[in-house]
């Protein structure tokens, strides 16, 4: 064997025994004293959050999520919209998008379904689950006003026709009711 082979030897066999005494992850600008945990924007360790935590979460603040719905697997949030007018349907993404961009910079998906439903969908693609920032940009869409974008926030899918026709009922009653509360101030 040559001197070079001999010595290529060496220093694979120290390379070999050599341990360091601190082993560092690194993600982004962020250091993580945990070794082979991923340190991730969310604080999760690069996981979803847990059926129960999800659960647990979503009760918490309910009072803040409604019309917002747990899938069954507790990986998503969903809300569903009807939408009369098209183009301010998606003025409304554009509302949320920068609600997103300026807070929590999370993407939510959205679907146009059956031509007249808008379905928001929200989860942490990176952990393909959902996390905390997603709960706060459900809070942020919540504090929209959705008479504005023409929205009709849907319950149940199966029956949104009928909850449709419902919803419109209620809202030009109310309307009839206010004007003919201001007439009764007008007439002498």
């Amino acid at each position: 064997m040559s001197l070079f082979s001999l010595k290529k030897i060496e220093i694979f066999m120290f390379s070999i025994s050599f341990k360091p005494l601190y082993r560092f992850a690194f993600y982004n600008s962020r250091i993580s004293d945990k070794y082979g945990q991923k340190c991730c924007r969310y604080n999760q360790n690069g996981l979803p959050m847990s059926g129960s935590k999800a659960q647990e979460t979503f009760k918490t603040l309910k009072d803040f999520l409604s019309g917002w719905k747990l899938s069954n697997d507790f990986r998503r949030l969903n809300r569903v919209f009807y939408f009369e007018d098209y183009p301010l349907a998606i003025e409304f993404l554009r509302e949320i998008a920068k609600i997103d961009c300026l807070s929590t910079r999370n993407c939510p998906s959205f679907h146009v379904e059956k031509g007249e439903l808008l379905r928001l969908e929200l989860y942490s693609a990176s952990l393909n689950g959902l996390s905390q920032v997603d709960f706060e940009l459900a809070m942020r869409i919540n504090g929209l006003k959705l008479g504005l974008f023409s929205l009709i926030e849907i319950d149940d899918e199966r029956n949104y026709k009928e909850e449709i026709r419902k919803k419109r009922f209620e809202r030009e009653s109310a309307k009839i009711q206010q004007d003919l509360k201001s007439q009764e101030g007008k007439s002498p």
